[in-house]
Order: structure tokens, then sequence, then C-alpha cells
């Protein structure tokens, strides 16, 4: 499995009580589980319905973002539509404009020596994803906006 999934995975179940903690409510050994995590263990995989699981257990977007980038795509996660607040399309243009702006600052930033190193493409890679999300949520507000006129 990727490195860098597995790390960001990692990272995400320490917020969650650590993978002890999360071994117990998949019901695993914490060795396995451990050593499942581990990309330098090659006798131990994580399989998928647990990757499945560890990832629901997250809670964490940063995985399932490293996911999809694994999978060449990119994860956009679909806001929580609240029918009664009505959401602001106004005000969700401009996160908008914020975060695909904040895309473009790190990336010329990046460019500053015309080479983009590994980790300023993850940067530049989750910057991307959240302004993909601020989109999405403009989309939700107006398509709630449309459904209250």
């Amino acid at each position: 499995m990727n490195t860098m999934f597995l790390k960001t995975l990692r990272e995400a179940l320490a917020h969650r009580g650590g993978i002890k903690a999360v071994a117990e409510q998949i019901a695993k050994p914490y060795s396995t589980l451990s050593n499942e995590l581990n990309p330098y263990v090659e006798h131990q995989k994580l399989g998928f319905w647990d990757a499945l699981e560890l990832i629901r257990l997250s809670e964490s977007e940063d995985v399932k973002g490293a996911l999809a980038r694994m999978l060449g795509g990119i994860f956009v996660p679909l806001p929580q539509a609240d029918l009664e607040a009505c959401v602001d399309s106004q005000k969700e243009a401009l996160r908008t404009v914020k975060e695909f702006g904040d895309v473009i600052a790190i990336y010329n930033e990046a460019m500053s020596n015309r080479k983009i190193e590994p980790h300023e493409l993850e940067d530049i890679e989750r910057e991307a994803h959240e302004a993909q999300t601020a989109i999405q949520r403009f989309i939700e507000a107006v398509r709630l906006e449309a459904q209250t006129v």
C-alpha cells in the first residue's frame, strides 16, 4: 500500500485514540494492526474491509484525500444540506474565490525556484482539494436557495 497513504492514516488514527484504541474497536490485535499500518513490514498487509473501516473511524478528510490521490482522483466531501438554515451562496462564492487564491499562492511560492518539490506538491494538492470542496459547497448553497425561492 502507498507509504504516504499509510502515514496519513496512522496520523489520523493517532488523533482518534491511537492504534491500540482503534485495534480494539475493530477487534484486531494491536501488534497485527500496527504491522499492517507499517509500510516497511512486508509480511502483513492491511485488508480492504479493514482499511475502509479505519478510514471511516479516522473521520479524516486528509485520509480520504490521500486515498483519492493514490487512485488518481480527488476527494470532495459533500456538505450536509441544512434546509432549515438558508445558506448564503454569495458567502460561499467568496469562500470559493479565496480557496482558489490560496491554491495559486502556494503554487506561485513553490514555483519560485522553478521546481516543485514533493512536499510542495502535497501542499498544492491539499489546497486544491479545499478549493474543490468550496466549489461543491457553493453549488449546494445555490441549490438550497433555488429550492427556497
